[in-house]
């Protein structure tokens, strides 16, 4: 049988959703050990879990925020990205987490990812337009 990792998080979040105590919980959970091993599908186990993770975040609201910068960020500097994308989607700054990179060939600035949408405020991204614009 074909399943997909997606479909496995999915199954993953019903049973634990429709699971009336810790042992039924636990059984369905052991099921689809089962079940994923069965498939021989037991490689994409960590892509699993992390779709799983993904599922649960986007019913709790929580926002995964991806930060690169050519240097580190100060907590102050993170404070106030995690305050200005809160209001900017109009959620609680709690739901929103920030994951951070350092990428020294960015040269400056910071380039923002929130689900597919990206803003690239680096100064490689603005040198690259400029050079772009001039050939």
């Amino acid at each position: 049988m074909n399943i997909s990792n997606n479909q496995y998080a999915e199954l993953a979040k019903f049973i634990l959703d429709e699971s009336k105590d810790k042992k039924a919980a636990k059984e369905g959970v052991v099921k689809l050990a089962k079940l994923i091993v069965e498939n021989r599908d037991q490689g994409g186990f960590e892509r699993i879990v992390k779709q799983f993770n993904n599922l649960i975040e986007k019913e709790a609201g929580v926002v995964n925020v991806n930060i690169v910068s050519a240097k580190e960020l100060s907590s102050k500097q993170e404070k106030l990205l995690q305050e200005s994308i809160a209001k900017k989607l109009d959620i609680k700054k709690d739901l929103i987490e920030i994951f951070k990179e350092v990428d020294e060939s960015l040269i400056g600035g910071i380039s923002i990812q929130i689900g597919a949408k990206v803003i690239d405020g680096s100064l490689r991204a603005k040198i690259e337009k400029l050079e772009n614009s001039l050939l």
